[in-house]
């Protein structure tokens, strides 16, 4: 809320965590006005200090909790949609029911244990930032905040400088 409504960087932003069987990651994912690009990067890494020092809220959590149940009345009404569910759970060999066992157990999750699991995953001093967009334009307001910066081609290899 605070890049889209306070600030009107973007039209949105999405954060959420990821696993598979062996790796996970959390990611922060946007369209930022590129004249707000390092601003957005500065805002969001003090979102992620923020939010693993002192956690969710009670209101963000109940927003949480809201949430949960409006994503998944929509989450699977295509084809693709079910046929994807139906292959996660042969591939981790889930109970039919898991996502049903999964709802009840955001739904029993108390915002504690969320916050703790916060302060434990979530690193924003040991983060990578990708940034997407036309260098000559963003690139000077990237180095003034004094990150180490890597011009990759489309293929993720790093461009030699100069």
């Amino acid at each position: 809320m605070n890049l889209r409504e306070e600030k009107g960087y973007t039209y949105g932003i999405g954060t959420g965590f990821s696993g598979g069987p062996e790796l996970g990651s959390f990611r922060v994912s946007s369209e930022i006005n590129k004249d707000a690009t390092a601003a957005s990067v500065t805002e969001v890494l003090g979102e992620l200090e923020r939010y693993a020092a002192t956690g969710m809220t009670e209101e963000e959590y109940q927003f949480l909790q809201n949430a949960i149940g409006q994503r998944d009345a929509l989450a699977y009404e295509t084809p693709g949609a079910k046929l994807g569910l139906l292959a996660q759970i042969l591939r981790y060999d889930l109970p039919l029911d898991y996502r049903h066992r999964q709802q009840a157990l955001l739904r029993e999750t108390d915002r504690e244990t969320l916050n703790a699991l916060a302060s434990r995953l979530i690193k924003a001093d040991d983060i990578a930032i990708v940034v997407v967009g036309d260098v000559p334009e963003i690139r000077p307001q990237l180095e003034a905040l004094g990150v180490p910066i890597k011009v990759l081609d489309e293929d993720g290899f790093e461009i030699p400088e100069g």
